[in-house]
């Protein structure tokens, strides 16, 4: 069965693509640019950054109780998909107790925490 005309021409595209200059153009941007350098620094920006994130909103769920529902779910979705299951407990158990002391700060002391935390996250757009 022949194939289509599209399909061929695409393979003939494929085929005739500088494969090899691109790649060596790769390599030498991400040597030049220290791509692994920025990715490792956002990695770590971005960790910092949720973690006065993370804090405000447990924060706002433990002052009002109306919210225990979702500090649970968030806190399970924390345990689930962040952080693994051999230190899960120990970095929850810090997290609340971070929420527990952000409540002392009072409004003003959270609202700088949660202004400090989009700055950290904004920075990740540079």
């Amino acid at each position: 069965m022949p194939m289509p005309p599209r399909l061929q021409s695409l393979l003939d595209d494929l085929a005739h693509f500088p494969w090899r200059n691109t790649v060596l153009t790769l390599r030498e941007r991400f040597r030049d640019d220290r791509l692994g350098l920025t990715a490792s620094s956002l990695t770590f920006t971005t960790t910092i950054a949720l973690v006065p994130l993370f804090t405000v909103a447990l924060a706002i769920f433990t002052a009002f109780p109306m919210f225990g529902k979702l500090q649970v779910v968030l806190q399970r979705w924390l345990v689930d998909n962040l952080v693994p299951d051999t230190i899960a407990r120990q970095v929850l158990g810090y997290l609340t107790q971070f929420a527990r002391q952000a409540n002392q700060l009072g409004g003003v002391g959270l609202v700088i925490l949660l202004v400090t935390a989009l700055a950290l996250i904004l920075t990740i757009d540079r």
